[in-house]
Formats: C-alpha cells, structure tokens, sequence
C-alpha cells in the first residue's frame, strides 16, 4: 500500500501532488522523446503520445497499490522554519568529463554548493538549499532559533479539505468526459440517421483500398449532410460517413478520402484518441497534458496523411484534394466530439507542408515494435510509481574523471589545418572492441546520378583500425576553402557487426562512440515471376535500416568496394536462397542486382522471422548503339547512364554499341516504364552531350533496341587565369547551358530535365581546356577547385531569356556566348577574381569570444543560388574565418550567438584590427488573426529575413520578372529550435531577432506564396509588427 508520500509538515493531500509532478515527468519525457524524433515519422511520434497517455491512466493504480520503495531524497533542512546562516562555499570543483562521454546519456544536474565537514576531511557535494550547520559533538543540527516542529499523539482529525479536493477533482472528471459522452451519442444517432451506402461501386473501392492498406476489418460507409465533413467514428464497429453529394465525386477524390479514413480504421485512432480523452479527463487540471494531446491530434493526422502517400497516391494531388475539402465541407453536426474529421482548417498549413515535403520520413510503426515499446512504457511508469519520495539528506560524492591528453600538434597554424577525429567502438556487449575497422567517407556530389569529373568528384575515404582498447583516430586536413558535405563513419567487423556515426564536417575535432550491434542471419530466396528459383545470383548489399531511423548506407555504387567489413551475399544456392550476417537490429534492407542474364534490380526487403522470398521481375535489356548523327560512323567510348536504380554507367564499345538492363524507375519521377537516358561523349570528342527522354516497349515481354545520334558542337578552347597574378587555375570545371527561349538554335537533348547541362570539363595543370558548346546564344559558367575565388552574379532569367530576372545565381565566373553553326571561335581567355580570407574575430556585448552561427551571401559551397538558405559556418573560439571574400561583394554578414542572444547584420566592411562587437537580440511581437477577424491560434510564422532586396518570389519561370529578393528562412536558422506558435489571442513573442535586420513575413494570398509586413528590430528592444491577417485556407 502506499506510504505517507511527502509527508511533510504543512504539506497535505501529498497523493495529488505526487502523481502532478510523476504526469509532469512522464509528459517532459515524451515531450522530449518526440522532440528527439523530430525527424522520425509521424506515426512513431503519434505511438509516444499515446503510450504517455496510458502511462497516465496506469501511474494512479501503480503509485496507490504497488509496494512503496521509499526514496530518501527531500532535505530535512526543509522542516526547519529557520536556519543559521550557510557555510561559506568553497568554489566548485571544476572537472573535465572524459572524451568518450560526449555522447551518453547523463541525468540532470542539481545545483550543488561544494561544503566541506567539520573534519576538513571529507569533501561532499550536498543538494541545495544548505542544511544547518552540524555540531561534531552531538552530530546534532544547530538551530538559532529552534521552532520545535508540532507533534500529536491524538488521532487526526477528520480531514475535510481532503474530500473537498477530491470532490473538485470528481467535478472536473464529469465536467471533462461530458463532451464525450455526447459525442458518443451523437455517434450513435449519426449512425441511425444516415443511409448506407451499399452500390457496387462504392464497395469495390473500398475492398480495393482495404487491400492497399492492409486492413481486414469490415467498414460501414454512411452518406450525411449536404456539407457533412468526411469523419471516422465507432470502436468496435468503425463507420465512415461522407457528405451526401459523394456519389458525385470523381474517382479521384473518392480515393483520397476514403484512403485517409480508412487509415484511421486500421491505425485504430478512434480507440486511441478516446484514451487521450480520459488521461485528459484524470489529470483535468495539469495543462501539459492537454497540450499533449493537441500534440497527438496534429501527429495522427499527419501519420494518416503519410499512409495515404504510401498507398501509392500522389503528393501533389493528395495535398490539393486536402485544399477543397476543408474549403467546401464543415463538420455540420454538434455531437460528432467522439469522431475523427479529416480535415480542420486550423491544422491545414502544417498539413500541406508535410505533404509535400520529399525529406519527410513516413514509415509506419509495426505491432512487434509497439508492444515493444509497450512493455518499456509499463516498466517506466511501475518504476516511477513505486518510487516515493522521503526525507534525509543524502550525501553525494561524484568522483571526477580527468581526459586523456590528446596529441597535440607542434603549432598552432598546424593545429588550426587539421582535423582530428576520434573515437572507441564497442562490442555488442559493451566491451572495447580491438581490431575493428573504422571507414570515413566524405562525398560531396549528395547523389550518385550525376557523371563523376576524375580529379574533381573523387570519393575521399579514409581507414584504419581500433587498438586494443577500442580506441581510434584519423588526422585528415581541414581547409575552410575545400569544405566536405557529408562526413561519416562507419565501424565494422566481420560477420555483420556494424555502426555508424554522422560527422560534423564544421568542427576541427570531434569525438565519437559507436556500438556494434549484435549480428544474425539474413536468409531471402530469390525467385522469379512464376516461382523458381533464381540460382548463382550474387547481390550486394546497398543499405540497411537499424530500428526505425538508424540507415547505414554510402552514397557510392557498390559500397562493399569501400568498407572494409561490409557484409557480402552468397551466391543464391539450387533453391535460390542467399544469406549474409547483418546487425539484429536490422528492420530494412536494400539488394542491388545487376546481372547479365537476370537484369538489374533494387529491391528493399523487410526483414521477418518467416522466410522471406523475392521476386524477380523479368529482365529486359536495351542493346544501343551511338553513332555520328552525320556520317553515321560509331562513337566509342563514350559513356551512357540510365536513370534508373540501381546506378550504372556503360561505356559503348569500339563499333559504338552497348547494353544496358532495366532497372527500377527513380521514385516518381517518371511514369511507368519511362525513363531518361544520358550520353556522354568521349571528353576530348567534340561531342555533345545528349539526354534523351524514352520509354520501355513491351511491358518487359522483348528487348528493346536503341540508336542514339549525337551531334557535334562548336569546339571552343581557352585558358582559365587568375585576374592580378596570370596564373593558371587547375581542376575547374566548366560546362555549357544554352538559353532557353528567344533561341531558334535551343536543342532540347542538351539538358537532362532533371540535372540540367550534365556534361562538364575541367582545366589541366597550365589551365587550359577544350569543350564543344552548342550554337546559338547561352552561357559558359565556370566553378573554382575552392571557394578562394570572388562569385560573379548572374541569373535565371540569363539562363531562361538572355537578361537579368527572376532568381540570382552565383558562379566564379560567367561568360556569355552567341556562336553561329560552324564558326570557328578564337581561343576564349577567362580570368576568375581571387578574393582573400577574411580571419576576424568576433566578440559578445561583453567582450567575450562568440558562439554560434555565421551566414555571408558569397559563402555557397555546393549551390549557386540563396534559395531559403545559406550555408552556414560555426564561429569556435569567437575565430571567423571566411575565404574568396570581397569587401563589397561578400556583404552582408550575419551573426547569430543564439547561446548568449546576441547578433548582428554586417553591411560594410572597415580593414580594422577590432574585433566585430555583437549586439544584444531584439524581439517582435505579431498578433495574427483570420480574414474574419478571430484569433489564429496554434499558428507558426514563416518567417524570412531579406539577404538581397527585390521583388516577391514567384516561383514561375516567366518573362520580363525583375530579380526575385534572396531570403533565408528563420526556421532554418533556429534548427533544431523552432518559433513559439500563437496563444489563445492570437499573439506571439519571438526573440532573438539580429538588430537591423530586414525581415518579412511569408504568406500565402489566393493560394500563392507571398510576403509582407516588413520590420526590423533594434539592440535589447521589442518591436510590436502589429495585426496580421491571414487567409483562410
């Protein structure tokens, strides 16, 4: 039974109060938990809330009827009404935590004051606030004025006050489930009311759309009101009604619809939201958790939204349809509170943006794994139920860890060039694991389907092993003008043992811990369309996905060329089976096949306790040939990609021909069966490069045959020099776009519709180059090795139509050129404008080196154009360091020291030793409001802060548009943090705006993007923007 929890003096109905602050902690957990998950599914982040809301409903009954473990934490210091003056502090110990600790997970720190005993002897951290002083004599706390604490041997009198709570808590239980209950007979009224809807049609599709799904359980399907909002209700016997004028709707809409409501169906969301009604309804009165439960609706219905979009149905089309509904039906009926609408206005525009967002992950969350987490959750909350706080102090005596001495460097310009990683791997046992082999990769192209430029897109790698106590290091150079993309590492060991680790390409050094995870086997039967086995196939492993987020992959071809252990198939035996040993963990994996008489393949395959079998589609291949569009004669070596997983490039043969197998069409790219083929000439050919958009003939029952002519261009030759010095410029590439429109020359093939101009050239060592270019009038851009070199804007505009407009862009250099057929160009000099590094430092209103983050426009490594974003640099030790810079061009500067809420918007450059002083962040407060005038609330701006000025984005590739303004979205700076959303009223404060900065807010008006209401905001000051009205969607 339960003990007299917090018992303290004067501290009553000590139940009530205990299970506020475990609902507190449970809810700050899962909180925290889907905060981790931001970038995990909406179905796994809707399962965390829901197993809170079970907690909730469990931790009464555990915390009242399981046996008490008392914890002896409250201070007795707490019973005493006063207490002597404290013991002067000595200064905390100041200790450095281990290297490999970086990255566990460590509890929260109490506020400690380090005291030492009466005996001088013993040094001991005590929880604040200070307990009185201790008499070594008597061991006796010193009081100076000592309160005796009352004590009673007679029974207590009946406590009144207890029962007038409980009566206040009942009220609000009834008050709290009335809605419910109404909404339950209004289920059941509805459901009485309404016509069913059995024509034929309607039930083939939903058998049809079951089967997508997956679901088994039968659906009855109601037809409402005139403007009846499409909703799910019914716990045993689920009900979908729709508005009576459905049977008007197109195949279309019938499909997005019922795809979503049936979502509901199988995820079991009524059941589920019922009981976050009752947590609700237990803890009335706790304000986190309502806000969890608002939290849930929002994640359930972008997890249904993500089960729509794996069912096969279209983003685009999904989020339109989402669009008119909510604009043309209503919920129409009082009593549907116990029902699930499928769309509400208010959640719209969070909605849409998911939808369309390609980087979301939508995986749903399988049965095995709830229950997992089911299990966790049960022995989280009768863990925390158990637990009772009482009094004592206790004593805590943390011992400190000291680092190990890294190696350093024998200077400090050499300290400054290096990159020092590193690390210790851990077996599955948590043992240091010698002998593993450690692979970091660093590939800046982010997609294998582009052609790789020898010298230019190598795959940078690098190798080594752990040492007998698992611990590891790697020294590469690190040069701010050669910034990597993607780092990462991955440990492995032979026999599937594997893990794998995200580098910061920013920091100088960065530590890490990896732990393998356990190995089984993987054992999958190949088969093809009717059945038999597929016999001496040897797939490669692509990728894996550990759990439900971790995915282990590289973007190269074959990864097993690279990693060290990467695990390798068997070839399929007699029955068709392969194996390989993969982690435990593992949930997902890809198999890449490309086989001469099986054809190419990539598959991913769920793994399972039940055999697995893998059906191969029949191969069909496509013999080309490339020859001379004018003299027909056959052009060897040139190379042929097909953009079609899994990746593959064929070089033709010396009479011009090649082969190629189908593969499995990219996403959606493309409709089925078609597909884009690109040819690259040989690089010293005066070739062009060709894209050709084709389909598969024959639903894969023949080969298809292919001939491919290419043209020539007009060979262009030239030298690429530095402006001030003549020196060459080695390894820059250069590629041709020929303009679009106004251009009677303009060849389609030219350009990929997906990748653009994809064949490009580069310099030598004296920089010189050769390339064919098309005739007509275009663009030469020209890209530096490093980001040494001052940008030259340009624009799409000059791409699209031949003059400035719409987008700017950024390239070392951009020459434009209007050859006729034929001609015979004199060799072009180009001359690229070095800028120099600008090292400054950077400091905070008081003095103090900065933290945080550095935008500048001429910083783009990776893109040619501020759509959004800006990469950004990390200021370490206040020390900025910015290459290829301008004094006018690189303008402006933004500084951000989120950590410390300062900031600053640099627009001129002064050549002065003085550090660059920040300034303290400024605010802005909006109140936002409906084209009706009624609060917005739950509302998230968008906000942007302007980089150039011009006009509004429209998005649109039309003529005669100025220059669009460049802008960066606030959201994308805070990352991982976001803007605090609208309250009750409608307003919202947010903080740590860059002084004198321009910024907009973005909105949507006749369902385009636009932008307005335009502020700045001054050092330590609060700007009011004022009434914002917003468009209902």
């Amino acid at each position: 039974m339960r003990n007299a929890l917090l018992s303290l003096p004067g501290l009553e109905n000590g139940f009530a109060l205990d299970l506020a602050v475990k609902s507190t902690l449970l809810a700050a957990l899962a909180a925290g938990l889907v905060l981790l998950l931001s970038r995990s599914s909406a179905a796994l982040r809707h399962r965390v809330w829901t197993l809170f809301f079970l907690t909730l409903l469990i931790l009464p009954l555990v915390t009242f009827f399981a046996p008490a473990w008392n914890w002896r934490v409250i201070p007795r210091a707490w019973q005493a009404e006063t207490i002597t003056a404290p013991v002067s502090p000595t200064p905390p110990v100041v200790t450095s935590a281990p290297a490999f600790s970086e990255n566990r997970l460590t509890p929260p720190i109490i506020a400690t004051d380090v005291t030492r005993t009466a005996d001088q002897n013993e040094l001991a951290i005590q929880s604040q606030p200070i307990p009185p002083v201790i008499n070594t004599k008597t061991n006796q706390a010193v009081k100076a004025a000592s309160v005796p604490i009352h004590t009673s041997n007679q029974p207590a009198a009946f406590d009144w006050s207890m029962h007038t709570l409980t009566l206040i808590w009942l009220s609000g239980i009834l008050l709290t489930l009335l809605p419910l209950v109404t909404g339950l007979l209004g289920n059941w009224r509805l459901r009485k009311q309404s016509r069913r809807l059995n024509d034929a049609d309607w039930q083939q599709t939903m058998t049809a759309l079951s089967d997508r799904l997956g679901l088994q359980r039968p659906v009855t399907l109601l037809s409402g009101g005139p403007h009846q909002m499409p909703i799910t209700f019914g716990l045993w016997n689920p009900c979908v009604v729709l508005p009576d004028d459905a049977t008007n709707w197109d195949e279309e809409r019938r499909q997005v619809v019922l795809l979503h409501e049936l979502a509901h169906v199988k995820r079991l969301d009524v059941p589920l939201q019922m009981i976050a009604r009752l947590g609700c309804a237990l803890f009335w009165f706790h304000p986190l958790v309502w806000w969890s439960a608002h939290q849930m609706r929002l994640e359930r219905e972008h997890a249904c939204d993500d089960c729509v979009l794996l069912a096969g149905q279209e983003p685009s089309v999904y989020a339109s349809q989402l669009l008119e509904i909510a604009h043309q039906l209503s919920n129409q009926s009082r009593f549907t509170t116990a029902a699930l609408c499928m769309a509400r206005k208010s959640q719209l525009e969070g909605r849409l943006l998911a939808v369309l967002d390609t980087q979301r992950s939508r995986a749903q969350v399988g049965l095995l794994r709830t229950l997992s987490c089911l299990l966790l959750a049960l022995l989280l909350v009768t863990t925390l139920g158990i637990v009772h706080p009482t009094l004592q102090v206790e004593t805590l005596l943390t011992a400190a860890e000291k680092e190990p001495a890294p190696t350093t460097p024998t200077s400090e310009s050499e300290q400054y060039k290096l990159m020092r990683i590193t690390g210790t791997v851990l077996s599955p046992d948590g043992k240091p694991q010698s002998g593993a082999h450690i692979d970091l990769f660093s590939d800046q192209r982010g997609t294998n389907w582009h052609r790789s430029i020898p010298g230019v897109d190598d795959f940078e790698s690098y190798q080594t092993k752990t040492d007998q106590v698992g611990w590891f290091q790697i020294v590469l150079p690190h040069d701010i003008s050669r910034p990597r993309k993607y780092m990462q590492i991955i440990a492995s060991v032979a026999g599937g043992l594997l893990a794998k680790k995200t580098v910061d390409p920013h920091l100088l050094h960065h530590h890490c811990d990896l732990k393998l995870s356990s190995a089984k086997k993987i054992r999958v039967q190949l088969i093809d369309t009717v059945g038999n086995p597929v016999v001496g196939i040897e797939p490669y492993l692509s990728g894996m996905m550990l759990g439900k987020d971790n995915y282990i992959n590289i973007r190269h071809p074959k990864p097993d060329s690279l990693v060290s252990a990467w695990p390798r198939f068997s070839k399929s035996d007699n029955e068709g089976y392969i194996e390989t040993m993969l982690p435990a963990s593992t949930t997902l994996f890809g198999l890449l096949i490309d086989d001469k008489q099986v054809g190419a393949h990539a598959i991913n395959v769920n793994v399972s306790d039940k055999p697995v079998s893998v059906a191969l589609k029949p191969a069909q291949f496509l013999s080309g040939k490339v020859i001379d569009e004018k003299t027909d004669q056959p052009i060897a070596g040139a190379e042929v990609m097909i953009l079609e997983k899994p990746y593959r490039i064929v070089r033709t043969n010396a009479d011009g021909s090649f082969r190629i197998a189908r593969g499995t069409a990219l996403n959606t790219l493309f409709p089925s069966g078609e597909t884009i083929i690109n040819v690259y000439p040989p690089s010293e050919s005066a070739y062009l490069f060709h894209a050709l958009e084709w389909k598969w003939p024959n639903n894969r029952l023949s080969d298809a045959d292919l001939t491919i002519k290419m043209k020539t261009g007009i060979l262009l030759t030239g030298r690429v020099t530095e402006t001030e010095t003549g020196k060459p410029v080695p390894k820059v590439t250069l590629f041709f776009e020929s303009q679009e429109y106004n251009n009677p020359l303009f060849d389609s093939t030219s350009e990929c519709r997906f990748f653009g101009a994809d064949m490009k050239y580069t310099t030598d060592a004296a920089g010189r180059f050769q390339m064919p270019v098309w005739p007509g009038p275009g663009r030469l851009i020209v890209t530096a090795p490093t980001l040494d070199y001052v940008h030259q804007e340009d624009s799409m505009g000059d791409k699209y139509y031949g003059k400035p407009g719409l987008q700017r862009e950024y390239y070392d250099a951009v020459t434009r050129l209007n050859f006729k057929p034929n001609e015979h160009p004199k060799p072009l000099e180009i001359e690229l404008e070095r800028g120099f590094t600008l090292r400054q430092m950077i400091v905070r209103p008081d003095g103090q080196p900065a933290s945080g983050k550095v935008f500048a426009r001429s910083y783009l490594p990776f893109k040619n154009d501020i759509d959004a974003s800006l990469p950004e640099m990390l200021l370490q030790d206040g020390q900025l360091e910015l290459p290829g810079f301008h004094p006018q061009k690189s303008m402006p500067l933004f500084f951000l020291d989120l950590e410390h809420h300062c900031g600053k918007i640099v627009t001129e450059f002064y050549p002065e030793d003085a550090p660059i002083q920040l300034e303290k962040c400024g605010t802005a407060t909006f109140q936002f409001e409906d084209n009706n005038g009624k609060p917005l609330v739950g509302h998230e701006p968008l906000l942007i802060i302007i980089v150039t000025p011009g006009v509004t984005n429209t998005a649109m590739i039309e003529p005669e548009q100025p220059l669009w303004f460049e802008h960066m979205f606030w959201q994308n700076i805070l990352r991982p943090d976001r803007i605090s959303k609208t309250d009750a009223e409608g307003r919202v404060t947010v903080n740590d705006l860059i002084p004198g900065a321009t910024y907009q807010l973005q909105l949507i008006k006749k369902g385009r993007w636009a932008s307005g209401y335009e502020f700045t905001v001054r050092p330590g000051e609060t700007t009011d923007v004022g009434k914002v009205v917003l468009e209902l969607q």
